[in-house]
C-alpha cells in the first residue's frame, strides 16, 4: 500500500530521460528516492496539510451517525426465561424402555419439546395472532384499553391482511435467545412503554403454554380414540383365542397322551398369551392417554417472570458516534488522496485526465443549458 502511495506522491518529481525515454526520479532537498520512509513522510505531510479537511469529515461522519438517534423514540425491554418440560413419549417401545433403565435415551423425548421448536412457535401466527386481538391498558399513556393492533397502529384492507401485518410487526418486537448449554430460553419484548412490554410478554407466554397444552390434549384425545378402537379389536382377538383353546380342551380331555395334541394345545395357549400381552399393553396406553387428555399442568417451567423495565434502553450514542467518526476520517483521507492524485495528473498534462475533465465540462454545460431551457445547439445572440 505504501509503495502505491509513494508512486502516487513521488510522481510529481518524475522526469523523462531523453536518452533512454524512461522515467527518472528527481532528487531535491537532499531527499533520497530510494529511502523507504519517503512515502511515510509524504503521506504524513499530505495529511497534516489537509488536517482541517480530515477533521471536518470526522465531525460530519459523527454527526450523521448520531442524527438518527435524536429522532429515535425511547424504548423499554421486558425479559423472561423458561425451559420446556422434557416429557416422555407415551408410546415407548420395549427396547427404548429397557435402554432407558441403563441411562440410554432412544428417541424418548418428543420433537415438539426442543428449544428450536419453541423459538419457531413464538414467531408464528398461532401464538402472536391471539395476542394482537387481546386488549391492553397502557398505564403510562392514559389511553383507554385498546387491542394491540390499535396500539401498534396496524392498517390493512381486510382483517386478514391487518393481522398478517400485525404478526410481522410484533415479530420485530419479540426476541428469543436460546442457551446452548442449558437449553434455557430467554424471551424479550421491546416497546415504547414499560407496562406494555411486560404485558405483551406475559400474554405471549400464556398463549404459548395454552397452545402447547391444547395441542397435547388434542393429540392425547386422538391417541385415546385410536387406542380404544385397537383395544376393542385386541380384546375380540383374545376372546376368540380363548374360545379356540376352550373348544380344544373340551374335545380332547386326554390330550397329554398324544404328542400332536400336546403341541396343538401349547400353540393355542401361546396365542392366548400373546393376545393377552397385547391387550394389557393397550389397556396401559389407553389409561395413560386418558390421563394426558385431561391433564392441565403447564408444559413450560417459568424460571424468570416477565420483568417491569425500570430504565430505558441505551441508544448507543458512543458506538454510533465512534463508528461515524471513523468512517468520516476514512472517507476524508480517501478524498484527499484522490484529489491530490487528480491535481498532479492535470499538472503533468496526462492526456486521459485532461480528456476526462474536458468531457465532464461539456456534460455539465449541457445539463446547465437543459436546466435553463436552452437546447444544445442554441447560441447567444
Amino acid at each position: 500500500m505504501f509503495d502505491a502511495v509513494k508512486g502516487l506522491i513521488v510522481k510529481r518529481g518524475e522526469l523523462t530521460n531523453p536518452a533512454t525515454s524512461e522515467p527518472e526520479l528527481r532528487q531535491s532537498d537532499g531527499e533520497n528516492s530510494g529511502d523507504g520512509f519517503l512515502s511515510l513522510f509524504a503521506l504524513g505531510s499530505m495529511l497534516l496539510r489537509n488536517r482541517w479537511q480530515v477533521f471536518r469529515w470526522i465531525v460530519i461522519g459523527g454527526a450523521l451517525a448520531i442524527l438518527p438517534v435524536l429522532f429515535q423514540k425511547t424504548s423499554y425491554t421486558s425479559t423472561a426465561s423458561f425451559v420446556s418440560e422434557g416429557g416422555q413419549n407415551a408410546a415407548n417401545s420395549g427396547i427404548a424402555g429397557i435402554a432407558g433403565r441403563f441411562g440410554i435415551q432412544l428417541g424418548n423425548a418428543t420433537p415438539g419439546q426442543s428449544p428450536q421448536f419453541y423459538a419457531q412457535l413464538l414467531s408464528s401466527s398461532a401464538i402472536l395472532a391471539p395476542v394482537l386481538a387481546d386488549t391492553f391498558a397502557i398505564a403510562e399513556s392514559g389511553r383507554k384499553p385498546q387491542t394491540l393492533l390499535d396500539v401498534l397502529d396496524i392498517k390493512g384492507d381486510t382483517p386478514a391482511s391487518r393481522t398478517a401485518k400485525g404478526v410481522t410487526a410484533l415479530n420485530r418486537l419479540v426476541g428469543v435467545n436460546i442457551s446452548d448449554k442449558t437449553g434455557i430460553m430467554t424471551i424479550s419484548t421491546t416497546t415504547d412503554w414499560p407496562s406494555l412490554s411486560q404485558d405483551i410478554l406475559q400474554r405471549v407466554l400464556t398463549r404459548l403454554n395454552d397452545f402447547n397444552l391444547h395441542t397435547r390434549q388434542h393429540q392425547a384425545s386422538e391417541e385415546r380414540r385410536f387406542t380404544e378402537d385397537r383395544l376393542k379389536q385386541a380384546s375380540a382377538s383374545l376372546n376368540a383365542a380363548e374360545d379356540r383353546l376352550l373348544a380344544f380342551v373340551q374335545r380332547n380331555r386326554s390330550f397329554e397322551s398324544s404328542a400332536e395334541l400336546s403341541v396343538e394345545h401349547t400353540r393355542l395357549q401361546r396365542q392366548v398369551q400373546l393376545q393377552l400381552t397385547v391387550v394389557n399393553a393397550l389397556e396401559q396406553s389407553f389409561e395413560e392417554a386418558r390421563m394426558r387428555e385431561v391433564r392441565d399442568t403447564p408444559v413450560i417451567t417459568i424460571i424468570e417472570d416477565p420483568s417491569m423495565p425500570t430504565e430505558a434502553n441505551s441508544r448507543g450514542w458512543t458506538k454510533r458516534g465512534l463508528l461515524g467518526m471513523f468512517l468520516g476520517a476514512l472517507f476524508g483521507v480517501l478524498i484527499i488522496f484522490l484529489g491530490d492524485g487528480i491535481r498532479h495528473r492535470r499538472a503533468e498534462g496526462d492526456p486521459d485526465t485532461l480528456a476526462f475533465f474536458e468531457a465532464f465540462g461539456d456534460a455539465t454545460a449541457g445539463i446547465r443549458r437543459f436546466v435553463l431551457g436552452r437546447s444544445p445547439g442554441t447560441g447567444s445572440s
